[in-house]
């Protein structure tokens, strides 16, 4: 009543209240949804008060919109909801107050369900009540917001991409905390990069986004070893800064905190210090970024997105769309349609086989992989001018992509689909360590990770740059207990450094404590500034800067067998991931 109270006619009381009752009676199913097949704290009083928010929110949007001037009445499937008012102007009052209904329930239950049937299984519990097409309009308006985004042809517009740009801008603009996660690759930190190119205020390049403030982001990269002071002063800072703007219709302050999910498997937790800091959050946005699910204390005080897996559809859409960014124009993939789809369909059952039979490692393969995979392909069949048959091709990027596990098995399930021929695997598999080192050298290829026994790796590892006769610098860390701090993580960071910007080839072992500093470098995320290039590194937690990186810097990590599993998936995922021993570095008839 309080947010309906002078947004509409005076003289409607008595439709008020029909329009409510079914208002909280699709809140109400939605709270109960998510009891029953989540944990029981997995709402509470917070969503309805982010409903709040987002409800006025929404009746403001949806009034200014040129469809609701003429609204399709035949939309509403319930006619009593319209009988009970005479006159046009009243009917579109109901027909806005739903739809502004329609999209709070989206943002604030659907976008977090982790499951693509319960999904469905949600959106028809809320239809019964409001009586029209439950994602219709959220589609609709996710889809003008990645119009208006200008995206490269190689940025796909799947369900995912959409569902974490609209949510994201949402959150941020009402000033809303909001958590995604979702796998790695999935395009969590691609989405928050797309909208904080695009909102630029008055001087954005679309005017879509000319009307809306400018972003102002503190980010802060969490690690195993958080500081508690630092995250603190981060929201201490920020909170200045926003009180400080003269105008805070002109910007907004964005805090943002990426891989959270590190925090989670520290022994100190010690991101519980942003409980108080979101419960108390006024005038500033929140926006966490993590490949795995937190625990519900955090989750429940912020807007909540999962990105669920890709499907079928979407990852063949994303396939085509890197296929095309590559060829320039879509009528020269023609005649390698078939196999690009053949991919996504080999990668898709393959993510269904792994889930299906639950192999520990069922996310070691991921995303990066995927898109990898497709770019690699498209390039070598684009330069190919047929040197190789289209099929030796697929199975080699494979090869090179989905390489790194003993189980042969889980790969057949890719091959099955690409025509590919079990000996012609046999006869790769036991030259690729060599090859690919080589191959480093390629600029748009991934760095590598080898994974080894523990015996003598660093000594096959240097034979091969030698045999090769590769410039390199082999680096050894530490995983001892004593040393998991700020200061030797700094102590470490200062010599890698260093060497991006000599142009050696970099060999790491037991830096567990820097990778995760490392990531934008790790995914060749560089920063072009007229003829050099620049790589983002994270010096502490919440201090970005950029160094110059030499065109001829690679970078190889080495992995002991043992420590695989304990690994963060997010950081297998960035690598092109290859096995190495004594076995591997033999010729078919030295191993015979």
């Amino acid at each position: 009543n309080y947010i309906l109270n002078g947004k509409f006619s005076k003289n409607n009381p008595a439709n008020y209240g029909i329009i409510l009752e079914k208002i909280v009676s699709a809140v109400y199913e939605a709270q109960k949804f998510m009891r029953e097949n989540y944990e029981i704290s997995a709402v509470s009083l917070r969503d309805i008060k982010r409903f709040i928010k987002l409800f006025e929110y929404f009746i403001n949007i949806t009034k200014e919109r040129k469809e609701f001037e003429n609204p399709d009445f035949s939309s509403i499937k319930d006619n009593f909801l319209l009988s009970v008012v005479k006159t046009d102007e009243l009917k579109k009052e109901n027909i806005i107050i739903l739809k502004a209904a329609n999209l709070s329930l989206f943002i604030c239950y659907y976008v977090r369900i982790n499951d693509i049937i319960k999904r469905k299984e949600f959106s028809g519990v809320i239809e019964k009540i409001i009586k029209f097409d439950f994602l219709k309009y959220p589609t609709d308006l996710e889809k003008e917001l990645s119009d208006n985004l200008n995206l490269d042809k190689g940025i796909a517009k799947n369900s995912a991409l959409l569902d974490i740009l609209f949510t994201l801008f949402v959150c941020i603009i009402n000033n809303i905390p909001v958590i995604i996660t979702g796998k790695s690759g999935s395009g969590k930190s691609l989405c928050f990069s797309l909208l904080l190119q695009a909102m630029k205020g008055e001087n954005s390049k679309n005017p879509f986004f000319q009307k809306y403030p400018s972003l102002f982001v503190s980010s802060y990269q969490v690690s195993q070893i958080n500081n508690y002071s630092k995250i603190k002063e981060l929201f201490k800072t920020s909170k200045k800064i926003n009180e400080k703007q003269k105008d805070v219709k002109k910007y907004i302050t964005v805090i943002l905190f990426e891989q959270m999910e590190l925090a989670e498997i520290s022994p100190l937790n010690l991101l519980n210090v942003i409980h108080s800091e979101l419960d108390e959050i006024q005038g500033i946005s929140f926006v966490g970024i993590s490949n795995q699910p937190l625990d519900a204390s955090k989750m429940n005080r912020a807007i909540n997105l999962s990105v669920n897996e890709l499907g079928l559809n979407d990852l063949t859409l994303t396939a085509t769309s890197i296929a095309c960014d590559i060829y320039e124009e879509i009528e020269k993939i023609i005649p390698y349609k078939n196999l690009i789809l053949n991919l996504a369909k080999a990668y898709f059952d393959y993510k269904i086989f792994l889930n299906k039979y639950s192999f520990s490692n069922c996310d070691f393969h991921g995303l990066r992989d995927f898109y990898s995979l497709i770019k690699m392909t498209s390039r070598e069949l684009k330069n190919s001018l047929n040197k190789k048959s289209i099929e030796t091709i697929a199975i080699e990027n494979i090869e090179k992509n989905f390489g790194g596990l003993k189980l042969r098995q889980e790969n057949d399930i890719l091959y099955s689909s690409t025509k590919k021929f079990k000996e012609l695997f046999l006869k790769y598999q036991n030259i690729f360590i060599k090859e690919e080192i080589n191959y480093l050298e390629f600029e748009k290829n991934r760095y590598l990770l080898i994974i080894t026994n523990k015996t003598k790796n660093e000594t096959l590892i240097k034979f091969i740059m030698e045999k090769l006769g590769k410039k390199y610098k082999y680096l050894l860390g530490s995983n001892l207990e004593e040393d998991q701090n700020e200061e030797y993580r700094l102590e470490k960071l200062r010599p890698i450094i260093s060497y991006i910007e000599n142009g050696k080839i970099l060999i790491l072992k037991d830096f567990n404590i820097v990778y995760s500093n490392l990531y934008n470098l790790f995914d060749q995320n560089f920063e072009n500034i007229e003829t050099s290039q620049y790589a983002k590194i994270f010096i502490n937690s919440n201090v970005e800067e950029r160094y110059p990186l030499d065109k001829n810097f690679r970078c190889i990590v080495l992995l002991e067998q043992n420590e695989v599993d304990e690994k963060n998936y997010s950081f297998l995922n960035r690598f092109e991931k290859h096995l190495m021993s004594f076995e591997y570095l033999l010729t078919e008839e030295q191993n015979n």
